[in-house]
């Protein structure tokens, strides 16, 4: 609760609540943004790994990584 007497997590306790509601509705677009967002961060993760491969300075961390392991 903050300061105004309302709950700064509202998102993430009106997704859990609809879960008890007896509307359908809310259950339906509750399960939608879940979707997304599930596709959001298999995006993110995508393009992090493309970054962090492309990157020079992580390829030559991994090489000095798999040189000491070897030894």
């Amino acid at each position: 609760m903050n300061s105004k007497g309302t709950n700064e997590n509202t998102s993430v306790t009106n997704r859990n609540m609809a879960f008890f509601s007896p509307c359908t509705h809310n259950y339906v677009k509750i399960t939608a943004s879940k979707e997304i967002d599930t596709k959001l961060n298999r995006e993110r993760t995508k393009s992090k790994r493309a970054t962090t491969a492309a990157n020079p300075l992580f390829t030559s961390i991994r090489q000095s990584q798999h040189e000491t392991s070897e030894r």
